[in-house]
């Protein structure tokens, strides 16, 4: 069930809210015999039907409840049946618009990617990793919103998404933005007036037989534009047939937002700006700093590089054949 179908069931049943122990439920996929309700105070809670009865540790925590295995007495508001069956439940704890929205999103790619009635140790582990997706991240800064709004512009704007998301942060320890084990694509932020960008010494030093383009381009905030999760959405569609792309996007997105989604919705960014502004350019042409010249014990150096008289490349008069870069453009 697409995001939108998944948040309007949950919006009917947050207005059918039962006022007895029973929880009022509803099927959200054909292809999975799991539930999705409302509890009392109008939150969502998943009822996934697990293969087994193992005995796990339930998950009690501010923002997230999971309790596996239970008998759990539920109404099918489409049957319009009262059955008792055993379910191991997760809900989330927050009235956060916003937030309810992603979870059934999240939630939803993630058991979709499970086998249908998955065992208990494994939903487990997929739940530790939603929860820790949600739960580590600080509050972002503006600044970290506007790269975060460009890198999921050069994806939107790619001439193969699929494959420039298949090579997006693959690891958290990973200092380039794109690395499909080839090349590289460190994508930049600016202001509309001003081509500045800020590095580390590291990003300008890829390696001996590797390639790195920068991508630059202006995010400008506005007052009415599209947000990271407008974004999200063109990218999801574009990559609708393939559940582990999906995911992927949406662990890379909340690795940044974590749990303040209203506070990143508010903000608002040009498109046409991003669009127009967005250049290329060799990392070989770009004045850095010699490591040569760095004395011992020096290190997170980070220097900003005024493009001005940096020439831009064209990449699709490139001769390199790279996929990443033919992926970007």
């Amino acid at each position: 069930m697409w995001k939108s179908e998944l948040n309007t069931l949950f919006q009917k049943l947050k207005s059918n809210r039962r006022d007895d122990n029973r929880y009022e439920v509803e099927s959200f996929s054909q292809q999975l015999p799991h539930k999705l309700g409302c509890t009392k105070d109008g939150r969502p809670i998943f009822f996934v039907e697990c293969c087994d009865s193992t005995k796990q540790v339930d998950i009690k925590l501010s923002l997230f409840t999971v309790m596996y295995n239970r008998s759990c007495d539920i109404y099918d508001n489409a049957t319009k049946e009262n059955f008792v069956r055993q379910y191991s439940v997760l809900q989330l704890n927050s009235d956060d618009e916003e937030f309810q929205k992603y979870f059934l999103d999240v939630v939803n790619m993630v058991l979709l990617r499970l086998p249908q009635t998955p065992e208990t140790t494994v939903l487990d582990t997929e739940i530790k990793k939603i929860i820790t997706l949600f739960t580590n991240a600080k509050r972002p800064s503006v600044s970290a919103i506007r790269g975060l709004f460009a890198e999921l512009m050069v994806i939107d704007m790619a001439k193969d998404p699929k494959y420039l998301l298949r090579s997006w942060h693959v690891t958290p320890q990973d200092p380039f933005d794109f690395n499909d084990g080839v090349d590289k694509i460190e994508v930049k932020s600016c202001t509309k007036e001003q081509r500045k960008h800020t590095f580390s010494l590291e990003q300008l030093y890829p390696g001996e037989n590797t390639r790195l383009v920068i991508a630059s381009l202006a995010v400008l905030q506005t007052g009415f534009g599209m947000s990271v999760y407008d974004l999200m959405d063109r990218i999801s569609y574009k990559v609708q047939d393939d559940i582990n792309l999906l995911i992927h996007l949406r662990e890379c997105v909340t690795a940044t937002v974590g749990k303040y989604f209203d506070e990143v919705a508010e903000y608002q960014f040009d498109y046409g700006i991003s669009e127009e502004t967005f250049a290329t350019y060799d990392s070989k042409d770009i004045p850095r700093i010699d490591k040569g010249t760095i004395p011992t014990g020096i290190s997170n150096i980070r220097f900003t590089v005024d493009f001005a008289d940096i020439k831009s490349i064209d990449l699709q008069t490139d001769t390199c054949n790279s996929k990443l870069f033919r992926a970007l453009v």
